[in-house]
């Protein structure tokens, strides 16, 4: 099964879940947004980790403020633009 994982803080937890889901053998692609600033797991291949599984950061273009309503909502449109034009994994 191909899974995506749209995950805008890059958590750990959520990582992890990626990983477990591909080792379990999904394809899964984990996004991120790279300007989201909070405690991040580890979002980038590791040497045991399966080969079905692909870590994208997003970058939205300016740091996102966590407390400003009108910047969040530019920050998930912005993200929302630069998702969808992704180049998609096979």
């Amino acid at each position: 099964m191909k899974v995506l994982v749209h995950d805008f803080s890059g958590h750990p937890f959520q990582a992890e879940l990626s990983r477990t889901l591909a080792a379990i053998g999904h394809t899964v692609e984990h996004v991120y947004s790279e300007e989201y600033v909070s405690g991040k797991g580890h979002l980038t291949l590791q040497p045991d980790d399966a080969k079905t599984l692909t870590f994208r950061g997003i970058r939205m273009g300016a740091p996102f403020k966590k407390y400003s309503p009108i910047a969040g909502f530019r920050s998930d449109s912005s993200i929302r633009r630069v998702w969808a034009g992704r180049p998609r994994t096979k």
